[in-house]
């Protein structure tokens, strides 16, 4: 067990007294110190007649844990995506292997430095239960992350994120200490799959003793391409054991578009190992009553229509590439969804869409949109915060209260020595977010490493 003496270190004291002396000279309290003598003004909200109330992304509160965060900033990188800001990265070797988050990468990877230098880099390997991704740069002379197991930051101590800066990311308190959770039940909130999750196209129910039977395999879907047939019990995916319909669906939204997962699938008296590379989810816009998926050159093509809806009723066909909404150029069917999200029931909205060789408009008059997949708690934890796309089943999480942002996950997450504790994964809540622990990421770095991918087997030595 952690002694006192060990936890109430030089430094911890000095940060801990700065930061309460901060909450202090926010609310005018005596003896408050300078720094913390807010005002009313950016970073803070109003304390109803009082000085206001410190807000833990206010700049000079976040300058308190600048030598918090001067060694293991040093370690950090940005991730980039086709040009965007996707994740923040920790450098695990000198020589370029680079530790992130897998799940919001997509294509054209590259690093971004602190001495502001851009390298392409490749995915090695990934873990898709923890959400981890090893690229490679060629790059040499970096400087290492050091590893620290997570119960050097109990329940109720302060942590921070550092990133590409001299102050951190985020700060907060450990809500929750290093824990398991049981597979398939998640960290928190439940979450659906993000626009990159990999999509393998069967319907599912639970096996009569453990496993998911396949109830339905779609036409053309990686599924189907991989030979899984209906009354095919699904029992593992990728070396992970598949306990129930919930359990593979939550082990399947770490994967993503064309990652290859392989299934060990029991058919009567047959055990096979069967290879399916992931596929895009069809998008369905439940106003219009469509279903849809990403053009070859642009725009949203119609791979369905339900009947009687208004996409059926304003002469919509399956085959159309929908290339206009409401006088916008539609770029593919992510960005028709958005678009409509602007329309509301009972809207009549104008397409052009593109039919063999004719170009058409046609007016539709939008129905009820269909039941949010977001539900209440959903709605509440995300006022006023963008969440991760990804949030859940997670098999052991270190819970905080930082308020990060979902392109700052994937970066280091410090107790008050500067030790790192572990990698933020995932913002799940206004005020909830998960790391992955430090001692849980170890053993898993040799065969990330290596490219190969799940999680490493039990008898496995490391």
């Amino acid at each position: 067990m952690t002694s006192l003496k060990n936890l109430l270190t030089p430094r911890r004291l000095l940060v801990a007294a700065l930061a309460l002396a901060a909450f202090a000279g926010s609310f005018g309290l005596p003896g408050s110190s300078a720094l913390a003598q807010k005002g009313k003004g950016k970073g803070v909200k109003d304390g109803g007649g009082a000085s206001g109330v410190i807000i833990k992304s206010d700049p000079k509160f976040l300058a308190v844990f600048k030598d918090v965060v001067a060694r293991p900033s040093q370690s950090v990188v940005r991730v980039l995506c086709e040009g965007r800001e996707t994740a923040l990265g920790v450098v695990v070797t000198a020589d370029g292997f680079i530790l992130t988050k897998h799940s919001d990468l997509t294509s054209k990877i590259a690093v971004r430095l602190r001495d502001g230098k851009e390298m392409d880099a490749t995915l090695v390997g990934f873990n898709a239960p923890h959400d981890l991704a090893m690229l490679k740069i060629d790059a040499k002379g970096l400087t290492p992350v050091v590893w620290k197991d997570s119960k050097s930051a109990p329940a109720g101590h302060l942590i921070a994120s550092p990133g590409m800066s001299e102050t951190p990311v985020a700060v907060g308190v450990v809500s929750v200490a290093t824990r398991s959770v049981p597979v398939g039940k998640g960290g928190g909130i439940a979450t659906g799959p993000g626009p990159n999750s990999g999509f393998l196209g069967i319907g599912l129910e639970d096996g009569p003793s453990g496993g998911v039977r396949v109830t339905q395999v779609q036409a053309k879907s990686a599924a189907e391409k991989a030979g899984v047939k209906v009354n095919d019990l699904i029992v593992g995916v990728s070396g992970e054991s598949v306990a129930d319909a919930e359990n593979l669906v939550q082990t399947l939204l770490g994967y993503r578009v064309g990652d290859t997962v392989e299934l060990k699938v029991k058919r009567g008296e047959k055990e096979l190992s069967l290879k399916a590379k992931l596929g895009r989810r069809p998008a369905v816009q439940s106003n219009l009553g469509i279903t849809l998926e990403d053009g070859e050159a642009g725009g949203a093509l119609v791979t369905a229509v339900d009947p009687k809806s208004p996409g059926d009723k304003a002469g919509i066909k399956a085959k159309d590439l929908v290339v206009e909404v409401g006088g916008k150029t539609i770029r593919d069917s992510g960005h028709l969804m958005d678009v409509m999200q602007n329309y509301k029931t009972n809207d009549t909205v104008t397409l052009k869409v593109k039919r063999d060789d004719e170009e058409l408009e046609l007016k539709a008059t939008l129905g009820k949109r269909a039941p949010n997949q977001q539900n209440r708690g959903d709605f509440q934890n995300n006022l006023g915060s963008d969440l991760s796309k990804r949030r859940s089943g997670f098999p052991t999480i270190l819970q905080n209260d930082q308020v990060i942002k979902p392109s700052d996950c994937g970066g280091p997450l410090v107790d008050l020595d500067g030790n790192v504790v572990g990698i933020n994964i995932a913002r799940a809540g206004r005020v909830e977010s998960y790391a992955v622990p430090s001692e849980v990421i170890q053993p898993l770095l040799r065969d990330l490493m290596r490219g190969k991918t799940g999680s490493p087997k039990k008898d496995e030595k490391k």
